[in-house]
């Protein structure tokens, strides 16, 4: 018989992305505001620069984490000589991966 997936709370997800900024080593306004408004702030690559989302933006990630079934917690946008692009920064449902996933996070920070 196969075991059934533990449900993951919200608040637990909440928990599990302020862990993953606090690794990022996001400023803490942007770690307060998510954690108590959930609100959203992107880093502007090579700026600096916190800013929180526009309604484009927040439409984006609304649809990302229906299709998707995930929470966003932070955005970066990068701007370039070839056009722009979104990392999502996101945790999934899935408990069982986060460990890697944030072990993960710190050895891509370690080697830059």
């Amino acid at each position: 018989m196969k075991n059934k997936k533990e449900t993951v709370s919200e608040e637990e997800i909440i928990e599990e992305a302020i862990k993953r900024m606090k690794i990022l080593k996001l400023h803490k306004n942007a770690i307060k505001e998510f954690e108590q408004k959930r609100r959203l702030n992107k880093s502007i690559l090579n700026m600096g620069i916190l800013f929180w989302l526009d309604e484009k933006e927040e439409e984006m990630v609304k649809e990302l984490e229906k299709k998707y079934n995930f929470m966003v917690y932070h955005i970066i946008h990068t701007l370039s000589n070839l056009g722009e692009t979104y990392e999502i920064l996101f945790i999934s449902n899935n408990r069982e991966e986060w460990f890697d996933e944030r072990e993960d996070l710190k050895k891509r920070l370690r080697n830059g």
